[in-house]
This record gives C-alpha cells, sequence and structure tokens, in this order.
C-alpha cells in the first residue's frame, strides 16, 4: 500500500466478533455532533453581539490558514512529482475543498479545529521518505512564513497607523491574530502524532530499527493518543505559542497589547 497521509478510521474489527472502543465512539458521533452544533449556534448568536470582531475577523483568519496550510501540502506533492492533489481538486484556495465540516465547527465553539487531510501517493516519488517529509513541512513552514509576514506588515505600519485609535487597533488585532493562530496551528502540527505532521519527521529522522516500531505504535494507539493530546492541546501549545509570540514581537520591535 502506497505511503499517504491518512484519514484514520475510527472502526476496526474485533478478534472477538463484538464491536470495540472504536465501534462505540462511532455510535456517539450523531450525539456528539448535535451537541457541537447547539454550542455553536449559542457560541455564534453570543458573539455576534458580545465580540462581533472576533466572529468578523478572527474566524476568516483561522479558514485562511487552514486553506493555505493544506493548499501548501498540495503545491509541495504536485511540484516533488505527485499528481494526486492536482486530481483530486486540492490546488486551488477554494475553502471547501480543503475544510473539514466537523474540524470547522469544533474551531467555532472552542477555537481549534482541523481541515481535511490531503492526499499524497508517495510512489509517485523518486524519493519517497524524503519528499513525504517535505510535504508534511511544507504546511507548518507556511503557517510560520505567514505569522512573519504579518508581524512584518504591522512593523512598517506601526509608526503610521499609532495617530488614529481605531485603526491602531483593528489593524493591530487582524496581525496579531494571524500571527498567534499560524503559530498556533504550526505548533500543534508539529507533534509526532499521526496524523498530524510531525509524526513523518520523526519517522524520517529515526534510525531504520526503529522506523516499524514506531510505525506499528502509531498505528495502534494514534487515536487515544490525539484525543488526549486534543483535551489538553491548550495546556501543552499555549505557553509554546505564547513565548513565540514575545520572541517574535521582540525581535520585531513591536510592543506587545494583549
Amino acid at each position: 500500500m502506497p505511503e499517504q497521509f491518512r484519514i484514520y478510521e475510527f472502526r476496526t474489527p474485533n478478534n472477538n466478533g463484538g464491536s470495540n472502543w472504536r465501534d462505540r465512539v462511532v455510535e456517539y458521533l450523531p450525539k456528539i455532533g448535535t451537541i457541537l452544533l447547539v454550542l455553536l449556534a449559542i457560541s455564534i448568536f453570543t458573539n455576534l453581539f458580545s465580540n462581533p470582531f472576533e466572529l468578523l475577523v478572527m474566524y476568516p483568519i483561522f479558514i485562511m490558514s487552514l486553506v493555505l496550510h493544506e493548499l501548501s501540502h498540495a503545491y509541495m506533492a504536485d511540484f516533488l512529482g505527485d499528481p494526486t492533489p492536482r486530481l483530486t481538486g486540492r490546488l486551488t484556495l477554494n475553502p471547501l475543498k480543503h475544510l473539514d465540516l466537523f474540524g470547522t465547527l469544533l474551531f467555532l465553539v472552542c477555537h481549534f479545529g482541523w481541515a481535511k487531510p490531503v492526499q499524497v501517493d508517495a510512489s509517485n516519488f523518486r524519493k519517497p521518505d524524503r519528499a513525504m517529509v517535505s510535504v508534511a513541512m511544507a504546511g507548518p513552514l507556511c503557517n510560520f512564513l505567514l505569522a512573519i509576514i504579518s508581524l512584518t506588515v504591522l512593523k512598517i505600519a506601526f509608526p503610521y497607523i499609532t495617530n488614529d485609535k481605531t485603526i491602531f487597533i483593528n489593524f493591530y488585532s487582524i496581525c496579531y491574530y494571524i500571527a498567534h493562530i499560524n503559530l498556533l496551528l504550526a505548533v500543534f502540527n508539529l507533534i509526532p502524532i499521526p496524523p498530524l505532521d510531525g509524526s513523518r519527521l520523526v519517522h524520517y529522522l529515526l534510525p531504520a530499527q526503529y522506523k516499524h516500531k514506531y510505525y506499528q505504535f502509531s498505528q495502534q494507539y494514534a487515536f487515544i493518543i490525539f484525543i488526549l493530546v486534543f483535551m489538553y492541546a491548550g495546556r501543552m501549545i499555549s505557553p509554546i505559542t505564547s513565548q513565540l509570540i514575545r520572541s517574535l514581537f521582540t525581535i520585531f520591535g513591536v510592543p506587545i497589547l494583549f
């Protein structure tokens, strides 16, 4: 089976012929989806009146960042010789081709989510292992670059926007959220568990005798680890992201107002 970015399935057969814990998760998904939709409606209704800036600016920034992240995967794979992303319609800025419904709704509720993984056929690459790492790292690298670009624009514009308080706050907030959200996405995707991008890098760097063990372990326990990481991602990633924000703002010589 060719290597690819996989969408991990919840349902797997049980040796005893009965349903396992993954089957039970699938059974509860409709109920979870209903709860999320209710929370989404409450969240949007509340934000519409309490924080319209977040609804009208922060959410579009997140969607844009996710789309460019996945588009970077697709372009890198296509550049290295795999036409799969092009044939599946992923070489586009159209958000509908990239966004995952559940992942997008989850961000609207709890400010974190994901997009559809880009399918890649490694058999089309001359050097599959190296190419797959390049494809995987293209996404986080894109997010880092977007953060740097937003801070560069803020640095250049800073002397010209301080005279108008409204313009200053809005412009500063947009640049800050672009940097913050993209750094958050980059750091999260570098966590070394499938299907996140960091797992490709770890698999490539591991000595040959450990690659198969890591693959077996990730296939067997990745879903559980991913759920645990997702539940506690804020506590783990926020300090790293905050430190990166502080460091980058210091480097660019721009004060942190949030």
